[in-house]
Order: structure tokens, then C-alpha cells, then sequence
């Protein structure tokens, strides 16, 4: 018996030998007394003896009933031995414990104690082993049930790969397959949204006249799934009492709804037999059950299985051959792209359950718009398309707005209340421009982005001439550049010199870490070109975190004497796991905090000013200084200064590089410094690009300076090579 082989001793072993303080030794024999598993604790020079008693055939099993019994085998060793009882099987079906007493154990007690332990474990095993069996019985029986459908229908699910693409051929082969295994007189397929009705008989001639009386039952019966279940067997007029009269009965008849779809014009699969033929059976249900689930799963791999239509795969498959038709043909299509306005916020507020019904909802509006040779497919959690066949684009801006209103005027009931559900539209006119599939995606996801920022207008066209579209695209692009530079490891760190004002010359000893991102093609591209989508779109706190662990790493191989100024975005200051994100990689680095000086632009410190103040106090802790960066840009940059304790004032470029010619940048840069100083904090001008500007900051009192006219940026690793060796 194969169970036996799956059944855990050294459980049973252990719990026997707790219990009774010593060391047991259990056995599974055969009626011959053959052993056919054993576990042992711990038995020693006592475990031959044992096993000599056990096939010596001295036991008396025919005597062994299920209530265990004791044999002593001398004054310390005994066994016990109960009948297994489970189906009566005769192979390893007994149940021997073997136990060494010690001295000072009582034989009557283990008399009693032995054999209750033996029935107690036993009966364990019995159970177990039962147990099995109906697993193994349950596997054996859905792998025959599998090997029958096989054999009748031959539903082989990898054969569905290959013939998935002739659907409707597919089916009614099954149909066929169906109608010939039960010998009943027809079997047949109802899709109402997709007006797809395939139907089989046994000559492979469809009995018209049969087909019109089945199809005229439909009508009754479709709306009673909802009530009776998804599948009926109606064998005669008592199944269902009232659901036919005698002159609509007309077949026996068995139907079963292919899907979840609650519509009275639901698809399902129905197969009938006159009605002197043979009862549809329980096992005749059961089979139609399982050819329902598989045709449903051939209707799925080609549909959401939530409201319907086509799905993502599907739609891009079937726009893939009609796109390059129409490029062909010059047929005037439109791609339509609908997206629900804050749908998260009703999936979050109300459960998944709400959100559903929602979605379900808007796809049943969209097919009542959508003609037969309309492609409406859901490609997103809370998106869907349709491409209007053979429509210009006033018609189809007309038929878009029709949903929208739609939508929007019938709102969405739940949990007592009335939700106002608006849309964000994009429109695309499918012309020769696009030369894919995903090109046309493309622009209708960016009409229906713009549609979405916009005010008052919800529905925008796409035209390769909007400049706000070009815009957006070009953005689009350098979130893709950037997220695909972050996971290549494609961004480089550059460094520029801060020196001091009275000594502006190599070597330095201090640098601001800048950033460049190299392509693919390994062309070096400016932070200017690429950093503006990376803030629209929120990226910088990637940007930032690779920044920071990057250039630390770098930092660890330099002496103490070397400092270091790193720039931190706003929308990684409002990320409140940032101040932790820098201790810890701090600590990894082993940089000495006081090398480190963190740079914040000033209107993203005031913006942000809790945020920047919590972290400001936790760095400077550890040792870490802040120079406020662009200082003067702001509106209330001195009154704001008394509150944010950095060490640093950065005074913006746009005020250093006109110094020589205009005298209110002069008067500015004087007044920050005279600031500065009164305060006790170190100055920076930035932007300083020749003798003549350096000469008047340091006239002025200005602490350090930067620009191109003291060193011009270079890759980090030049001066860290250098540093390396000048040490």
C-alpha cells in the first residue's frame, strides 16, 4: 500500500518515547509479518533481538484484532501490536511497538499505558493513511475525468494555442465532438453582443426547424440563470415549473452560461435531444459543465472576463491587421482612448467589489455606442478603447462626447450614494504618420493625459502640430530615457570646484557633485535636457537616492580633507523616508559626516520648511553641514533665513555673472554677503566666469567661489584619481 510510504514515524516514534521516557521502536508489518517500515529512537543492542522476534513469525497475528495487545517478550522487552483498519487492505497492515522496560517501571503499568499509547498512535495512523487515500483516490479519479474528456472531446488545452487564432472553428469542431460522444441531436454556441451563434448536429447539417424551436425557448430561459443558476437541465415540463408551457417544449434541453455575465442576453452553450430521446443524465451535466468552462476559457483568452469586451492582447492583435488595412485602404478610422478621472479613490473609499461594478457599468455604455464593426476593447485597469470604423473625427469628437455626458449624467449608486464620475478623452485619427500599433497608443495616451490636466474640456484631439502634444511627448520620452539610464546604471557623476575667493587655484579640496546621463549611443547629455521630466514626473527621488549612494560610495576611497556638496530635490525632501535613507547610506560609507555638505535650493526650503527643518537638525547632528542654494531668488529670502540653520548661503549665478555692469546685482550681492556675515555664515557665488568678477567678490568679502572661470566640470573620478595619488 503506498500510503503507508508517505506516513510520518519518526512523528509517531518521537511522541511514543516522550511519553514514555525511554526509547521505542515502531513497526509497520505485513499479514506475514514481514517488516514493511520501521523507526527506531534509539534501541541499541536491543533492536536485533526485536526484529528476530518480528519475522520469526512468532507473533499470532490472526489473534490481532484493532484493539491493541501485549506480548512479552522476557522480563524487560515487550511488544504490542494493533490491527490497521482502513478498506481492508491486507498489506503491512499491523501496528508493532517495542518497548524496554527499565527496572524500576511497573509491568502492569506499561501494560496499560503501551497499549493505550500503541491504540492512540494507530488510530493517528489509520487516519493518515485514510486520509491519503481520498486524496489519492480524488487525483486518480480528476485524472481519469481529464484522460475522459480527452478522449470524447479532445479538449487539449495545448492544441487551444495553435487553433485559438480560427476560433469559431475551434468551437464548433468541439461542438461536433459533443454532439457525437452523448448521441443527442444538437449542441450550439449563443455570443448576443457579438452576434456569433455556431451550432453542430450529428450529419453536420443543421436541422433548421430544430434550431428555430430551441431558439425560441432562449427566451424564457436566459433570464431565469440569474435566478435558478448558471446552468439548467430541463428534461421535462416538472424541472421547472412555469418556466415553459407544453407548446415551448418542444426539446429536452440543457444549458449552461458560458461566464459571469449577469445580462439576460449572457453567451452560453446549450445542447437538446428530442424529447422521446434519453434524459440528460447528472454525469451528461457534469461533462457539458466542464465543455462550458473550457469554451469559456477559449471566450476569455479574448475577452475581460469582467465586463466583456475584447482584452489587451486581443485588441492589439486585431488593430495590428486592421491598421494596416486602413493604411492600405485609406479608410477613415478614429482610435477613441477613455480613462475614469480618480477611479483609485472609489476603488479605495468603497472596496474592489465597488470599482468593479463601476467598471462594468461604463463597458456597458460603451457597447451601446460601439456598431458591429466597432473595436471596443478594456486595455487597463481603467482604461478602454474603441476604434470607430469608417468615421472622421468631428463623428467620432461627437460620439466620444455622448459617452462622456453619458457617464457623467448618470453618475455611479453606491453604498447609498450618488458618485459624479467624470473622463479624460484622447482622440487619434489613424493615418499613415503612425507606423505601429503602439504609435497610435501612443498619441491617444497623450491626447488623453493633456485631456486630463486641461480645465473645462475633457476630450483633446491629437495632432503631430499641437506644440503643448509635442511637448508632452518629448517628456514622455525622457521618463522612458531616464528610468531605462537608472536601471542601466547609465548616469555619471561629474564634480565642479568650490575654492576659496582669496585663493582660487588648484588644487581644491572641495566640489559640488553634478550629473550627467550618458545614451545609449555613450553621447554625454546635460542635466538641462533631461531633469525637467524627471521633476514633472516625479523620477528626482529615484534621481537623488542613486546620486547620493553613488557619489558616497565614490567619497569612502578620499581622505578626511576632502568635502563634498550634494544637491537634494524637493520631491525627495517631501519623502519622509529620506532623512533615514541618508543615515544609513552614510553609514555604509563610512564617509566622515563632516566631509558632506547638502545643498537646498531655497524656494524648495521655504516650500518645504518643516520637512527641510526635521531633517536640517538630524544631519548636523551626525556632523553634516547645508548650504541654501539660488539665495536671493525667493521673495522672502531674508526673512525666511533666520529660520532655516544652514551654514552655507549659495548666492544665485543671475546676480554674480552681471557683477562688472550692473550695479543693483552689485548692491544685491553686497547686501546678501553683509547678511551673511552679520549671521556668521559662509558665502558661495556661483557663475563666476572671469578675473574681473572674482576680483570684485573678493572686494566685497565673498568666502568661496564657482564657476567656469575657476574650474570647469570634469568627471568625478579624474579628481578622485588625482586626489589618490597627490596622497
Amino acid at each position: 500500500m503506498d500510503q503507508v510510504d508517505s506516513i510520518d514515524l519518526e512523528k509517531y516514534a518521537t511522541l511514543l518515547t516522550a511519553s514514555m521516557e525511554n526509547c521505542c521502536y515502531l513497526a509497520i508489518i505485513d499479514q506475514h509479518g514481514k517488516i514493511h517500515r520501521k523507526q527506531i529512537t534509539c534501541l541499541a543492542g536491543n533492536q536485533k533481538s526485536i526484529e528476530d522476534f518480528l519475522c520469526s513469525s512468532r507473533i499470532p497475528l490472526d489473534s490481532i484484532e484493532c484493539s491493541p495487545k501485549a506480548f512479552w517478550l522476557n522480563e524487560t522487552q515487550v511488544l504490542v501490536a494493533k490491527k490497521f483498519d482502513f478498506g481492508g487492505t491486507t498489506k503491512a497492515s499491523y501496528l508493532v511497538v517495542a518497548y524496554v522496560a527499565k527496572p524500576e517501571d511497573s509491568r502492569s503499568l506499561i501494560d496499560s499505558k503501551l497499549v493505550k499509547l500503541t491504540d492512540l498512535v494507530g488510530t493517528m495512523i489509520s487516519e493518515d493513511i485514510i486520509q491519503q487515500m481520498v486524496v489519492d483516490g480524488m487525483v486518480n479519479e480528476m485524472t481519469n475525468r481529464y484522460e475522459e474528456l480527452n478522449l470524447l472531446y479532445g479538449l487539449d488545452p495545448h492544441s487551444v494555442k495553435t487553433k485559438i487564432d480560427d476560433e469559431c472553428a475551434y468551437i464548433s469542431d468541439t461542438l461536433n465532438k459533443i454532439v457525437n460522444a452523448l448521441q443527442i441531436d444538437g449542441a450550439g454556441l449563443v455570443i448576443p453582443e457579438k452576434q456569433i451563434f455556431i451550432t453542430a448536429a450529428p450529419s453536420g447539417q443543421t436541422d433548421k426547424v430544430a434550431e428555430s424551436e430551441v431558439k425560441s425557448m432562449f427566451g424564457r430561459i436566459t433570464p431565469a440563470f440569474n435566478k435558478m443558476g448558471k446552468c439548467l437541465v430541463i428534461n421535462s415540463l416538472l424541472d421547472y415549473p412555469g418556466l415553459l408551457t407544453d407548446s415551448e417544449f418542444t426539446k429536452k434541453l440543457l444549458v449552461h452560461k458560458l461566464h459571469a455575465d449577469k445580462r439576460e442576453d449572457a453567451s452560453f452553450f446549450y445542447a437538446y435531444t428530442r424529447i422521446e430521446g434519453d434524459d440528460f443524465s447528472n454525469s451528461d451535466r457534469k461533462l457539458c459543465s466542464i465543455v462550458a468552462s473550457e469554451l469559456n476559457r477559449i471566450f476569455l483568452l479574448k475577452r475581460d472576463p469582467l465586463t466583456g469586451l475584447i482584452n489587451r492582447n486581443s485588441f492589439y492583435k486585431q488593430f495590428s491587421q486592421e491598421i494596416s488595412s486602413d493604411f492600405d485602404n485609406e479608410h477613415r478610422d478614429v482610435l477613441v482612448y477613455i480613462n475614469l478621472d480618480r477611479f483609485q479613490i472609489i476603488n479605495q473609499t468603497f472596496g474592489q467589489k465597488a470599482g468593479d461594478q463601476l467598471l462594468v457599468q461604463i463597458s456597458e455604455l460603451i457597447k451601446t455606442v460601439v456598431r458591429k464593426n466597432d473595436l471596443a476593447a478594456r486595455i487597463g485597469g481603467d482604461e478602454f478603447v474603441i476604434v470607430f470604423k469608417d468615421c472622421d473625427v468631428p463623428l467620432a469628437e461627437q460620439r466620444a462626447r455622448k459617452i462622456q455626458n453619458e457617464i457623467e449624467s448618470t453618475g455611479f449608486a453606491c453604498q447609498g450614494k450618488c458618485l459624479k464620475i467624470s473622463t479624460s478623452i484622447g482622440l487619434v485619427s489613424i493615418n499613415r504618420d503612425f507606423e505601429s500599433v503602439d504609435n497610435v497608443l501612443k498619441a491617444a495616451g497623450i491626447s488623453r493625459k493633456l485631456a486630463q490636466q486641461s480645465i473645462g474640456n475633457r476630450i483633446r484631439t491629437y495632432s503631430s502640430k499641437d506644440q503643448n502634444l509635442i511637448d508632452y511627448e518629448t517628456d514622455i520620452d525622457w521618463v522612458s530615457r531616464i528610468e531605462q539610464a537608472l536601471e542601466e546604471n547609465r548616469f555619471l557623476l561629474y564634480c565642479q570646484a568650490i575654492a576659496p575667493a582669496g585663493s582660487a587655484q588648484a588644487p581644491f579640496n572641495h566640489f559640488e557633485i553634478l550629473l550627467r546621463m550618458e545614451d545609449e549611443s555613450r553621447k554625454i547629455i546635460f542635466p538641462n535636457a533631461f531633469l525637467p521630466a524627471a521633476e514633472q514626473y516625479d523620477l528626482m527621488p529615484q534621481v537623488d537616492r542613486w546620486v547620493v549612494a553613488r557619489a558616497l560610495t565614490l567619497l569612502g576611497q578620499l581622505g578626511p580633507e576632502t568635502e563634498f556638496s550634494i544637491n537634494l530635490s524637493g520631491q525627495s525632501l517631501s519623502d519622509d523616508s529620506l532623512c533615514r535613507f541618508l543615515v544609513d547610506e552614510i553609514n555604509r560609507s563610512g564617509v566622515n559626516p563632516q566631509q558632506i555638505c547638502f545643498e537646498i535650493t531655497e524656494s524648495i526650503a521655504v516650500a518645504n520648511l518643516s520637512e527641510v527643518l526635521k531633517l536640517i537638525s538630524t544631519l548636523k547632528v551626525l556632523g553634516c553641514s547645508f548650504s541654501l542654494d539660488d539665495f536671493g531668488t525667493g521673495m522672502s529670502s531674508f526673512s525666511y533665513l533666520k529660520s532655516l540653520p544652514v551654514d552655507v548661503l549659495k548666492i544665485d549665478g543671475a546676480f554674480v555673472k552681471r557683477i562688472t555692469n550692473d550695479p543693483i546685482d552689485r548692491a544685491m550681492v553686497e547686501a546678501m554677503s553683509s547678511i551673511a556675515q552679520k549671521m556668521e555664515l559662509k558665502t558661495v557665488a556661483e557663475f563666476v566666469e572671469d578675473q574681473e568678477s572674482l576680483k570684485i567678490l573678493q572686494t566685497i568679502g565673498i568666502d568661496f567661489v564657482q564657476g567656469y572661470g575657476i574650474h570647469k566640470p570634469e568627471p568625478l573620478s579624474n579628481q578622485i584619481n588625482l586626489l589618490q595619488f597627490s596622497t
